[in-house]
């Protein structure tokens, strides 16, 4: 009888910790996209260009976080080469009001002979959740 008992306490100890775990609420504030979006009009390019060698052109962007607990931590910009693999050449660690929202704004000279440059700017929040916009400068002879 002892290890009835015994037996009886385990399986309602496992079905209530089970009641709990499923009573859990989902929080409606985490786990939405951040946003990231060119800025637009002005000085900025904000799509796909074609500009001759060594034009200077100025890329902006503004992110905010996706949800009221899920604050903006990485934001990085990469470029590529005639199709070639992304490289980071900016990377900055978001915190405080930044983490809320942040813009940046880029000046990019383009190179110095025909091609197509590739510029990707990521933002990421604390629980990796991410999000990105993409452009292409066309540089012609």
């Amino acid at each position: 009888m002892y290890l009835g008992i015994k037996s009886l306490y385990g399986t309602v100890i496992f079905a209530s910790s089970l009641t709990l775990i499923s009573c859990k609420k989902d929080d409606p504030n985490t786990g939405q996209l951040p946003s990231i979006v060119w800025k637009s009009g002005g000085v900025y390019t904000n799509r796909d260009t074609t500009v001759s060698k060594g034009t200077l052109v100025t890329l902006g962007v503004n992110a905010t976080k996706g949800s009221a607990n899920d604050p903006l931590t990485l934001l990085q910009l990469k470029r590529s080469f005639d199709g070639g693999s992304d490289s980071v050449i900016l990377s900055v660690n978001l915190s405080g009001n930044m983490g809320d929202a942040t813009t940046l704004d880029f000046p990019v000279a383009t190179r110095s002979v025909a091609g197509f440059e590739r510029y990707t700017f990521w933002i990421t929040d604390k629980y990796g959740l991410n999000n990105q916009v993409s452009l292409v400068i066309t540089t012609k002879q």
